[in-house]
């Protein structure tokens, strides 16, 4: 292991002399005088091509380095894609683009999740391009586009607010807050992480759900876990079931409008990534993708 020091104030990690900055851009103003010699941007598809300029004009720290920025993503929506304009489909002769897969790096996955990639064959040919083969594909019948990214300050006070939680280990554990205010629907996501047992997802609800009455609406198929989260003094039902409860519930959802917090990037790529089955033939089917839906 190589020793690094991490501060946490300033989100800084200083490693043999270096330091790498970790650094969020919802705000502009947060890198208009930031200078480094490298940017790595994660998900750089989430980002738009002028976070991009911005950060391509401040990697120019004058030393002996080699300034490079480095952009990682999924590679979907090419036809709307300014990462795919910009680099594949016009070559840039100062830039070299990557192929990889999750074959590329199997020691970082689970088996489950493994699996979960290999089942998107029958499932969803372009998800499998996309998230297995990491081929540029059209994502093809979206569920949502009724939603907007919230622009200003979030609201404060709603008529209602409700919860969603998706149970989850060695997938996510999903936790989506709900407001209802003038007609409209507020979602903000609470919690997206990973092996929670279910103490450690109690212990998060406490501090995340500040008023325990509000009614809390989970995945029906962990009952137990639903009974230890009651037991704890939350308000939660396990959400009703059955024969096209799930087309019917994505219909009344689409006919309202939607707002996502801007901060909520698990929610947004969700949002973007939920779509309709297609069958061999390519038709649209009268079901979602089981896929990336953790907090749809």
């Amino acid at each position: 292991d190589i020793p690094y020091n991490f501060n946490k104030t300033e989100m800084k990690i200083r490693c043999q002399g270096n330091e790498i900055f970790l650094r969020a851009i919802d705000d502009p103003a947060k890198v208009k005088s930031f200078e480094s010699n490298y940017v790595h941007i994660e998900e750089a598809s989430e980002f738009s091509e002028h976070d991009f300029d911005q950060l391509n004009l401040r990697t120019r720290k004058t030393n002996d380095k080699t300034n490079q920025l480095f952009l990682s993503l999924n590679p979907v929506e090419y036809e709307t894609s300014w990462v795919h304009k910009r680099f594949y489909a016009h070559k840039d002769p100062n830039a070299v683009t990557l192929h990889s897969t999750y074959r590329d790096n199997l020691r970082f996955l689970t088996p489950e999740y493994i699996q979960l990639l290999k089942d998107l064959k029958r499932k969803d040919r372009s998800f499998f391009d996309i998230y297995s083969e990491g081929k540029w594909a059209a994502q093809g019948e979206r569920i949502y586009e009724n939603w907007n990214i919230w622009p200003g300050e979030w609201p404060k006070n709603f008529d209602e607010i409700i919860y969603g939680l998706d149970l989850g280990f060695n997938s996510e554990s999903a936790l989506l807050e709900i407001g209802f205010a003038d007609k409209n629907i507020f979602e903000r996501e609470l919690l997206y992480q990973k092996g929670l047992t279910n103490p450690a997802l109690i212990n998060k609800l406490q501090e995340l759900i500040p008023d325990q009455f509000n009614e809390i609406f989970a995945d029906p198929a962990q009952p137990e876990a639903i009974e230890e989260i009651e037991e704890a003094g939350f308000n939660i039902h396990g959400a009703l079931k059955g024969p096209g409860s799930v087309v019917a519930s994505i219909s009344h959802v689409k006919s309202c409008d939607i707002f996502l917090h801007p901060e909520s990037t698990n929610l947004i790529k969700e949002k973007k990534a939920y779509k309709w089955k297609t069958n061999a033939k390519g038709q649209i089917l009268d079901a979602p993708v089981s896929w990336m839906n953790h907090l749809m």
